[in-house]
C-alpha cells in the first residue's frame, strides 16, 4: 500500500500550485490535496475565522498517518494539525514556510511587519488587484520568473475566490505564532526554501530549521514558488526526505 501524502497550499492559491510534481508523487504516494476554504470547490464547512475548528475538520477527514507537504501559509495548518493530532502526521516538509510569518519587532518573523500592514490595507481596498500583484512578488528573484508568473496567472481564478475567506487567511498570518508548537512536535520536520524568496525571509527559515534541528535544503536562484519554477529540484529533495 502506498504511503499517503497530504498537500497544503498557501494563501491566495489553489492546489494547482502542485501540478508539476503531483504526477511524479502519485507514482510513489497516495496524494491528497487539501482544498482551502476560499475556493468554491472546497468541501470545508469550517472557516479560517475559527482556526481550531478548521483544523478539527481537516483531522476528521483523515484516517491514517501521513506525510505532509506544506507550502507557505499551509505550514501553519500542518503545524497545528501535527500538534493537535500527532498520530496523523509522520513527517512535515515545509516549502517557503515558517512558523511565525508576521510579528512586530521579531527579527525571525518571515515577513516584514510594516510591509504586511500596508499589504493588508491594499487587500481591504482592492482585493482582486492585490491578489494579482502578489503573484509578481512570489516570483521576484527567480531565474524563471517570467514563465512561472505566466503559469500562476493561468492557474489561479481569483474572480471565483471567496475574498472574505481570503481575508481571514491574512488575519491568521499576522496573529498566529506557532514557533513553540513547531519546536515541540513529535514528527520529523524538513525545510525547502528558495534562496531568492522575496516573500518569506530566508533568515527566518534558517532560524526555524536551526532551532528544531531540521534539515534545510536551499534551491538556488528560486523564489517563493520553487515547486513550480524548480519542480525537479523539489521532487529530488522530497524523494530523499520522504522515505
Amino acid at each position: 500500500m502506498k504511503k499517503e501524502i497530504l498537500l497544503f497550499t498557501g494563501w491566495g492559491a489553489t492546489s494547482d500550485v502542485w501540478k508539476l510534481i503531483i504526477p511524479a508523487l502519485c507514482d510513489c504516494y497516495q496524494v491528497n490535496c487539501h482544498t482551502p476554504s476560499w475556493l468554491s470547490e472546497s468541501t470545508m464547512s469550517s472557516s479560517l475565522q475559527d482556526f481550531d475548528q478548521y483544523i478539527d475538520e481537516i483531522a476528521t477527514s483523515l484516517e491514517n498517518s501521513k506525510y505532509v507537504l506544506a507550502w507557505s501559509m499551509g505550514g501553519l495548518l500542518a503545524i497545528a494539525l501535527a500538534k493537535r493530532y500527532p498520530s496523523l502526521v509522520e513527517k512535515i516538509c515545509f516549502i517557503s514556510s515558517v512558523p511565525n510569518f508576521v510579528a512586530q519587532g521579531d527579527q525571525f518573523a518571515g515577513i516584514n511587519f510594516n510591509w504586511y500592514q500596508a499589504f493588508v490595507q491594499q487587500y481591504q481596498q482592492q482585493a482582486l488587484r492585490t491578489l494579482k500583484k502578489f503573484l509578481t512578488l512570489q516570483v521576484n528573484g527567480d531565474e524563471f520568473a517570467k514563465g512561472t508568473l505566466l503559469e500562476m496567472k493561468n492557474l489561479f481564478p481569483f474572480e471565483k475566490f471567496d475574498l472574505t475567506e481570503c481575508g481571514y487567511g491574512l488575519e491568521l498570518l499576522s496573529k498566529l505564532s506557532l514557533r513553540s508548537e513547531l519546536m515541540n512536535l513529535d514528527c520529523d520536520t524538513i525545510f525547502i526554501h528558495g534562496q531568492q524568496d522575496a516573500v518569506v525571509n530566508p533568515q527566518a527559515v534558517q532560524h526555524a530549521a536551526m532551532t528544531t534541528n531540521s534539515p534545510l535544503y536551499w534551491i538556488e536562484n528560486a523564489g517563493h514558488v520553487p515547486q513550480l519554477s524548480h519542480s525537479q529540484d523539489v521532487l529530488s529533495i522530497i524523494n530523499k526526505v520522504f522515505k
